[in-house]
Parts: C-alpha cells; sequence; structure tokens
C-alpha cells in the first residue's frame, strides 16, 4: 500500500483516478491543472453519471477530502461537462477514445484507442 503523504499532489491524483477509472469505465475522467486558479481540476462525465450515480458519488467525495487534508496547500474540484469551468486542455484522461502519454524526449503523442 502506498503512503499517499509522501508521493506528490499529482501523482496522488494519478493514483486515484486510475482505480476510479477501473471502478466507473462509463465515465470519462480528465484532470488539468488551472494555473489561474490555482486548482487541480478533475472532470466526470456524461453530466447523468455525476449527478446520478451514487456509487460515483461515494467514491469521489472522499477522494477529495482525503486529498485535502493531505494537501493542504493545494486544492481540487470536481466538475462535470456543464460547469463554468471548463477543462479545455486535459493533462490526463480515462475511460475516453484518446489516451495521451508522454514520451522520453518530452514530446506529446496522442493516439486513439479502442475502449472496452
Amino acid at each position: 500500500m502506498t503512503n499517499n503523504a509522501n508521493i506528490n499532489p499529482v501523482e496522488f491524483i494519478r493514483n486515484k483516478l486510475n482505480a476510479l477509472a477501473d471502478t466507473f469505465k462509463a465515465v470519462n475522467i480528465k484532470y488539468a491543472f488551472n494555473d489561474i486558479i490555482h486548482v487541480h481540476v478533475v472532470e466526470l462525465t456524461p453530466v447523468s453519471e455525476y449527478y446520478n450515480n451514487l456509487a460515483l458519488d461515494n467514491a469521489w467525495i472522499p477522494l477529495s477530502l482525503e486529498f485535502e487534508s493531505l494537501y493542504e496547500t493545494d486544492n481540487i474540484v470536481f466538475i462535470s461537462s456543464d460547469s463554468s469551468l471548463r477543462i479545455l486542455d486535459a493533462e490526463m484522461e480515462w475511460n475516453s477514445a484518446k489516451t495521451t502519454t508522454i514520451n522520453q524526449s518530452g514530446c506529446q503523442l496522442s493516439e486513439i484507442v479502442t475502449c472496452a
């Protein structure tokens, strides 16, 4: 088991969202850091899952609270596509048709993958 207090906030988020994506395959998850308001943003879609899936609520709300308690100088917000806060250029995505990775040279590579 990973000691979450010893990893940086982005790594914590990546680990938790990997698990969330494995559990909720019908939910598209995007992550980005908003430099303007200095907040980690996680978008969960479709909107129907965000508002009506109690199991999803029971997963992301404790994740958010754990993050806030571990990283007191960082903030995280979970949104859906109907929010005025948007993710235009996701740094990480799960359960979507597009997977983005960074290669060893630091170049961004995008590829289309088939999601099960």
